[in-house]
């Protein structure tokens, strides 16, 4: 059984940021702003926002869900990165290096909501104003109710899940932007998948969505 609502549906979700790839630096460039950043450039730190705020903001959200105080994470990621950018090398490529602290984040976000017993989803007046691609009613609904199963799985469980399905990352990338191992992220996704889809079928929404013996 495979899930529909894939990394290629996940953007068309009519709550959720329509979020591009951004403009990476790589090579030579990517060295040269990490020294900046190491040497605490001015420049350097607008560069960073500039070039990775889309990026970020892409993990959150395929992590997270639509959320209305994104810009505020988003900000938080930053501060945490440029409080420890004098700790960069050569060798960190930035974007692994910012969607790590972006994954922490949203780990801390996820344990706080947890710990608080809120609604995972703000009722939709609520929701910011987002750019998005027309998506219908159908799929926005059965985003909203995949991010509302999956809001009941542990944290760690939660990122593999969203960053590999949703966001469509090999278990290589997501066991580099989770910071750990490759055996625990296959063991975290295994028991992500198992209770999602016993969830799922359960949910009128959801159970279409998803392809069986297809």
């Amino acid at each position: 059984m495979t899930l529909i609502l894939s990394a290629a549906t996940a953007p068309s979700m009519a709550h959720a940021s329509a979020i591009v790839e951004p403009l990476i630096a790589t090579g030579h460039e990517g060295e040269a702003l990490s020294a900046a950043l190491r040497a605490r450039k001015p420049w350097a730190e607008r560069e960073l926002l500039v070039d990775y705020r889309a990026y970020v903001a892409r993990v959150l959200c395929r992590v997270l869900g639509a959320r209305a105080d994104l810009d505020d994470l988003i900000q938080d990621v930053f501060v945490r990165a440029l409080e420890c950018a004098h700790r960069l090398t050569d060798t960190d490529g930035l974007g692994p290096w910012l969607g790590a602290i972006a994954v922490f984040v949203a780990r801390e976000e996820i344990r706080r909501r947890k710990r608080r017993a809120w609604l995972f989803f703000l009722p939709e007046e609520e929701l910011p104003e987002v750019q998005a691609t027309s998506a219908s009613p159908e799929i926005s609904r059965a985003m909203k109710a995949a991010y509302e199963v999956i809001a009941t799985l542990s944290a760690d469980e939660q990122i593999a899940f969203t960053l590999r399905h949703f966001d469509g990352r090999t278990l290589e990338e997501v066991s580099v932007l989770a910071e750990c191992s490759l055996a625990t992220v296959k063991r975290r996704l295994l028991k992500a998948e198992r209770a999602f889809f016993d969830r799922a079928r359960a949910d009128a929404w959801l159970s279409s969505w998803m392809e069986e013996g297809r």
